[in-house]
Order: C-alpha cells, then sequence, then structure tokens
C-alpha cells in the first residue's frame, strides 16, 4: 500500500490510460501486419502467375507446345542456323561414332559383369554362413598339428586361424579370383569374344 501512490504517476505501467495504449499500439501493429502478409500473399501470386506465363510463352514460341507440328517456326530457326564448312570428313565421324558406341558397350558391359560378380559374392558369403566353409586338406592339418600336446607353444609364424581367414575371408583375394574367373568365362565364350573382336576392328 506504500506504493499506491505510483498509480497517479503518468508513466506508471499498471495505470488504465497507458495499458489502454498499449492495447491500441498492439492492435494497431497487429492489423499492419495482416496488411503486410496479404500484401506478400498478392505479390507471390503475381510471380507465380508470371512465371507461368513466361513459361507457356516460351512454349509457344519455342514450339514445344502441343499440337503443334513439327514444321513450326521455333524448330524453323533452328534449321536455318549456319552449318560449319569446317566439319569433320565422314570417315572420321563415323570412327567417332564407333569409338563412342564401342565405349558405351564396353561401360555397360562392365557394370553388368560387376553386379554380377557381386552377386555371386553375396551368394556365395551367404552359403558359407550358413552351412560353413569347405574345409580343405590344409586347414585339417593343421587342426591336427594343433591338436598335438604342447602345439600352442610352437614357434609358427601363423596360426591355423589366421591362415584359414587369410585364405577364405580375404575380400581382395576374394574379387580378384571372380575377376579372373569372369574373364575365363568371357575368354571361353566365343560369342562374347566375337562381339569384342568386331568392336575392335571397327574401332581400328
Amino acid at each position: 500500500m506504500a506504493l499506491k501512490f505510483l498509480n497517479k504517476k503518468g508513466w506508471h505501467t499498471g495505470s488504465l490510460r497507458n495499458i489502454e495504449n498499449v492495447w491500441k499500439a498492439e492492435q494497431k501493429h497487429d492489423a499492419e501486419q495482416k496488411k503486410l502478409e496479404e500484401l506478400r500473399k498478392q505479390i507471390q501470386e503475381e510471380r507465380e502467375r508470371s512465371d507461368k506465363q513466361e513459361r507457356l510463352e516460351f512454349l509457344y514460341e519455342s514450339g514445344l507446345a502441343v499440337g503443334k507440328g513439327g514444321a513450326s517456326e521455333g524448330f524453323k530457326a533452328l534449321e536455318a542456323f549456319p552449318k560449319n564448312d569446317d566439319a569433320p570428313s565422314t570417315s572420321s565421324a563415323s570412327a567417332s561414332m564407333v569409338f563412342f558406341l564401342f565405349h558405351l558397350f564396353m561401360c555397360s558391359f562392365l557394370s553388368i559383369l560387376c553386379m554380377y560378380l557381386f552377386i555371386y559374392i553375396a551368394k556365395i558369403r551367404i552359403f558359407f554362413f550358413f552351412f560353413g566353409g569347405p574345409k580343405t586338406k590344409s586347414l585339417i592339418l593343421l587342426q591336427q598339428q594343433s591338436s598335438v600336446p604342447g602345439a600352442l607353444f610352437e614357434d609358427k609364424p601363423q596360426s591355423a586361424n589366421d591362415s584359414w581367414r587369410k585364405l577364405h575371408s580375404d575380400p581382395l583375394l576374394m574379387i580378384r579370383q571372380r575377376e579372373q574367373e569372369a574373364l575365363s568365362r568371357i575368354k571361353n565364350n566365343p560369342v562374347q569374344m566375337a562381339i569384342i573382336r568386331k568392336s575392335v576392328s571397327f574401332s581400328l
């Protein structure tokens, strides 16, 4: 109650007159924000309309619109473009085309080969995961030697597990083996070799 005299001051925030002024200012600010938001929406809609109109005009001018024939003005302008007199001869053009087609064929062939290779490797890994890897003679001998008393204390460069792991779970070795198998399959397939020979003879 000692601070009741502050209500009589003009700057006090608790006076009704100041609260009313603040409320009016907030209402005015909200109204201005609504107007600004409406203006932003209108400007955005006008931009979208003008963009759509420009795109439609471009389509009609270039001759790409639906319903226009192949001999439209846009394509006539492209056909009327001056041709270069220094164009390469037909033999060099055909050679470059053959080289391009050979390159395209080899890229697609190698990508398909890699895909089959990865699928084959995945199948092998799944088989080994479920059924276990085949036991080789060297692995069996190493297991027999390691079962002898005192075999753990022998000086040997690697254990049986290390050698088996290097033989069977080295991914680079497996990839190299699969690549060699794929190359041997290609070399043994006369149809694929004939296609490769034709493409090489065309490129030369």
